[in-house]
């Protein structure tokens, strides 16, 4: 008789550790003994093997030619190998392959960047790698890269503004999608460039933090050193019943990272031979989420994909729902479907009816997920309800310590509890953050909608926008049961009028948040009561210029409000002896503080680009554990009190832009924690010599000092600076000779126009900036800089050999004033980036590196021969306003590299296929049998469209072209350039089409287009 088992696996991201099955037998059916099936537990068994360490997500125009391709070879480096996207085509959607990727790399960076958010693709990468990170376990890290967190949470600031374009004429689902995805990355501990003057040392600690986790994390290649595994297979061995006539149908739930998959794994390892047809389902959510119209049409694709693997025929086609029943009804055949997270799924994998009569699958997994979490929390004593039901509503997704300090006067040993909860798997505390899962937060907040259904304002929290609005503005009113308010203004265009009255029945308020990109409430009148019992008070975009000076903030923790219209915090002087956070950043009419005397507790305090405040209180107190203090763009700024001579524990002080600054008080000696010191684009005259006493400074930034003239001699007493940023510093002639700065690693330079000696203050220096100086010579010295690997410099031509030291090099700008290339410039065989951009004399470029994967020659005018060949297939090439070129070396890049920008009238003939405008253009196809998909290199030319100053073009702006749902970013756009890149064309029928189009632009449009099929270029 036939045979079947079904091993499901279900990869629910928060649950118990508890196997569940349901046999549902029939009345005439008789359980077979069990005892003589063979046993799963073999001496060993393979673990999960993963197909790349790392899978960065990432806007390439800002960062692939720079902070990207560094930290790329530091992975290399390292021996960490990274996902790397060259033979996928950016689409408007990610597919399969790339979720695949996703979901088979074991930790996944988000490289969040000024322009992240222009990308659908990078959204919908992010959105899965946060399913990944809560449903798999994956490790996620985020990096801010010169992009402030806060305005990746809260969606403001140009990244705010980048966002809300790439959602125009977006669904809202994909919008809420992304902004909830946003919001979470955002909550990751991760690297800030802000507080890294030193790229190279944020590099190589990310490099060095990754390879750890990747050490902690490989598991054993020996099933005997898998801790638990042969605990597990024998549990499910009586349940298996191999010699059973019985078809077996077996769940596995529970949180992710418990080892589900690998149990599976090991089990379909060690079975799998036993039987006629075998199949491991990897992923199923992931790998079988393409939109389909209707159930049916999904069943039939997912069954399409499901007898392809089970029968290794990588083009079956299925025509309809009976195939697989009618394929598999005499075969004794084992399926493992990992990842179940629809009924459709097994509907179209794993129906009911193909097994034999009276058996059955447990499908509802969220039902009886939501039955366990209720059965958890009804178990809990009434201090850890309260607790879990404070996270659901209001702190998942916070700081671990800051949860601790809002709510350590309300629970006992409340850490203890949270790691309680974390314990029964109720919530997770990963990375120095609290999350939950969406189900546990739907359980604890329909566990609060109860407590009053017919009248939020007498639930313990609100949170839904409508529910809030009727209590703040409408007819209901809140009581004193209202202990929090997490009020998202995101999607709510209208105004708000908040009435003044709209708090005073909630005595018992604790916790307000209040934000959203969008300045929507007003206040027509003063509020007249807020809780006296508040200790969290965050209301981005607040709408008073004063707040009341009637509430009483003594247990106030952290105040936010950002963006608001405050031209003054309060009037007087409030006692504030809980407070620790204040942030204030971007009220742009806040003119003064009051006096904080009282704050003695304050540790971090946000004033960034409030730009008309014009000084800080003189007084004590606030000062005293003062840890952060930013005050960025505060342009009005003229000095600082003194009183911040008491600041011992400050470690991060940033007034870059404080360009009213013109003196520093001594203060800074006394720092004796200060790592960061950011006095960039001030107007400094000079360095107060207090500075040469903060020892432990490890970045300093005085870039675009325009008065600065000398660095003083006391810098040498820096034995811990790591970073030394003096770019733009454009009067600075002097740089002390005499000192080794022994952990110096990045000395940027740029656009010193005064500078004229070579600098000697390190030996250990690994990046150094020189273009724009007035230095024409590298010094014999640099042979003793063994670490340097990324030289930037304006002239090369009095070089006359090549000091050892460049050889290793990576990374190199040649501009403005070659003529040539320098001899001793061939000799660096490691270059992997060579930037030429503004040689406007440089007339060819020589054989040089093999090595060579991005070439910049933007505004290189007089370039008119490239000798070289470029081995390397998918190398990018810029030749950008390269007007002179010769036809040979257009020929030469329009041939060997794929992507590539160079000026042109018309698409070259070498593209077979070519049509005016943007096509269509058609191809016949040969071949038989046909292919699955096709490689095709596109050719766009660029022409202004109407009269429009096509000529000129930002920096920062590119110009989209689609093709068939796919998009290819131009860049930088210019009138009568060529642009090339790959495309990927599904097979379906013996002719294929394309028609591009450009999206959203009406400056530019296609000129021209052509088509060729993609042929590898031999090595």
């Amino acid at each position: 008789m036939d045979s079947s088992f079904f091993l499901t696996t279900v990869a629910a991201a928060v649950g118990v550790f508890t196997l569940l099955r349901k046999l549902r037998i029939h009345k005439d059916n008789v359980e077979k003994d069990c005892s003589s099936s063979s046993s799963v537990l073999p001496p060993s068994s393979p673990s999960r093997i993963w197909t790349h360490h790392v899978f960065p997500s990432f806007r390439g125009e800002d960062v692939r030619r720079d902070f990207l391709s560094h930290i790329q070879m530091e992975f290399q480096r390292k021996g960490i190998t990274p996902f790397v996207d060259n033979e996928i085509k950016r689409g408007e959607s990610i597919g399969p392959e790339l979720i695949k990727a996703i979901r088979g790399s074991k930790i996944a960076i988000i490289l969040i960047s000024r322009n992240y958010a222009s990308s659908k693709w990078c959204l919908d990468e992010l959105v899965e790698i946060m399913k990944c990170r809560e449903e798999l376990g994956q490790t996620a890290m985020a990096i801010f890269y010169k992009v402030d967190p806060s305005d990746v949470k809260k969606l403001t600031g140009d990244f705010g503004k980048v966002f809300r374009r790439t959602c125009a004429g977006k669904t809202k689902e994909d919008i809420g999608r992304w902004r909830e995805a946003l919001a979470k990355v955002a909550t990751i501990a991760g690297y800030h460039s802000s507080n890294w003057d030193n790229e190279a040392a944020m590099i190589e600690k990310i490099a060095t933090d990754i390879s750890n986790m990747l050490n902690n994390f490989t598991p054993s290649s020996d099933f005997e050193e898998l801790v638990g595994m042969r605990a597990h297979l024998e549990k499910m061995e009586p349940l298996l019943c191999l010699d059973s006539d019985e078809v077996r149908m077996i769940g596995i739930w529970g949180p992710p990272g418990i080892g589900k998959t690998t149990i599976a794994r090991v089990a379909y390892n060690q079975l799998s031979n036993s039987f006629q047809l075998s199949v491991f389902m990897d992923n199923i959510k992931a790998n079988c989420s393409r939109p389909c119209s209707d159930d049916y049409s999904a069943k039939l694709q997912l069954q399409q994909q499901f007898m392809s693997q089970i029968t290794n025929h990588k083009d079956m086609v299925v025509s309809h729902l009976g195939v697989a029943s009618n394929r598999l009804k005499d075969k004794k055949v084992l399926v493992v479907l990992d990842g179940v997270d629809q009924s459709v799924q097994l509907d179209a994998m794993a129906k009911e009816t193909w097994c034999k009569s009276g058996q059955g699958l447990y499908q509802d997994w969220r039902l009886a997920l939501a039955l366990i979490f209720k059965a958890c929390y009804d178990a809990l004593d009434d201090e850890d309800k309260d607790l879990f039901l404070h996270i659901a509503c209001f702190f998942s997704l916070e700081k671990i310590h800051k949860v601790e300090e809002h709510l350590t006067k309300k629970f006992l040993e409340v850490r203890q509890r949270l790691n309680v909860l974390a314990e029964k798997s109720l919530v997770s505390i990963d990375s120095g953050y609290i999350t939950m899962h969406s189900l546990l937060e739907k359980l604890g907040r329909e566990i609060v909608c109860r407590q009053s259904i017919h009248e939020p304002g007498h639930r313990q929290f609100l949170y839904n926008k409508r529910e809030i609005c009727e209590v703040l503005i409408g007819d209901e009113t809140g009581s004193k049961s209202v202990i929090g308010i997490q009020f998202d203004r995101n999607g709510i265009e209208e105004k708000l009028d908040i009435s003044e009255k709209a708090f005073e029945g909630m005595s018992n308020l604790e916790f307000l948040k209040v934000y959203g990109y969008h300045d929507t409430m007003q206040l027509n009148r003063s509020l007249n009561y807020l809780s006296h019992k508040l200790r969290l008070l965050h209301w981005s975009h607040f709408p008073m210029t004063c707040f009341p000076c009637t509430v009483n903030l003594k247990f106030l923790v952290e105040l936010i409000m950002d963006h608001s219209k405050l031209e003054n915090l309060w009037e007087g002087k409030k006692l504030l002896p809980s407070l620790k956070w204040m942030d204030l950043s971007y009220s742009v009419n806040l003119k003064e503080l009051p006096d904080l005397s009282t704050a003695t507790n304050l540790e971090k305090l946000y004033l960034n680009d409030c730009s008309s405040l014009v000084k800080l209180p003189c007084t004590n107190g606030y000062t005293n554990n003062l840890e952060k203090l930013d005050l960025r763009n505060c342009s009005s700024l003229i000095e600082l009190p003194w009183s911040f001579g008491n600041s011992t524990k400050l470690e991060k002080l940033y007034l870059g832009g404080c360009s009213s600054l013109l003196e520093l008080p001594s203060f800074t000696g006394n720092a004796i924690k200060l790592q960061s010191l950011d006095l960039g684009v001030s107007n400094l005259l000079e360095l107060p010599s207090s500075i040469g006493n903060a020892t432990n400074l490890v970045d300093l930034d005085l870039s675009n000092c325009s008065n600065l003239v000398e660095l003083p001699l006391f810098i040498g007493n820096l034995k811990k600076l790591q970073g030394l940023r003096l770019e733009g510093c454009s009067k600075l002639e002097v740089i002390p000779t005499n000192i080794n700065l022994e952990s110096l690693d990045i000395l940027n330079l740029r656009n010193c126009s005064m500078l004229k000696s070579f600098p000697q203050i390190s030996t250990n220096i690994r990046h150094l900036d020189l273009t724009g100086t007035a230095i024409e010579d590298v010094s014999p010295s640099i042979r003793s800089w063994p670490r340097l690997d990324r030289l930037l410099m304006t002239y090369f031509e009095n070089l006359k050999e090549l000091p050892h030291a460049l050889e290793r090099i990576t990374s190199l700008h040649l501009n403005t004033e070659i003529q040539e290339f320098p001899p001793c410039v061939k000799k660096i065989s490691s270059l992997h980036e060579i930037f030429l951009r503004g040689c406007r004399k440089l007339v060819s470029i020589p054989t040089i590196w093999d090595s060579i994967s991005y070439m910049d020659a933007t505004d290189c005018e007089s370039l008119e021969i490239l000798e070289c060949s470029f081995r390397n297939p998918s190398v990018w090439l810029n030749f950008a306003n390269c007007f002179k070129l010769n036809q040979e070396a257009r020929d030469l890049v329009i041939q060997t590299s794929i992507d590539a920008v160079l000026p042109g009238g018309k698409v070259p003939a070498y593209f077979t296929h070519r049509a005016t405008g943007a096509g269509p253009l058609t191809i016949k196809l040969n071949e038989r049998p046909l292919p699955i998909s096709m490689s095709f290199k596109a050719c766009i030319l660029l022409v202004s469209n109407g009269d429009h100053a096509a000529c000129y073009t930002d920096e920062w702006t590119d110009v989209t072209v689609m093709y068939n749902n796919e998009s290819y970013m131009l860049y930088p756009p210019l009138a009568e350039h060529l642009y090339t890149f790959q495309v990927e064309a599904e097979v379906t029928s013996s002719q294929l089409l394309f028609e591009f189009k450009l999206k959203s632009n009406n400056v530019w449009k296609i000129g021209e287009c052509g088509i060729v099929q993609h042929l590898e270029v031999p090595s």
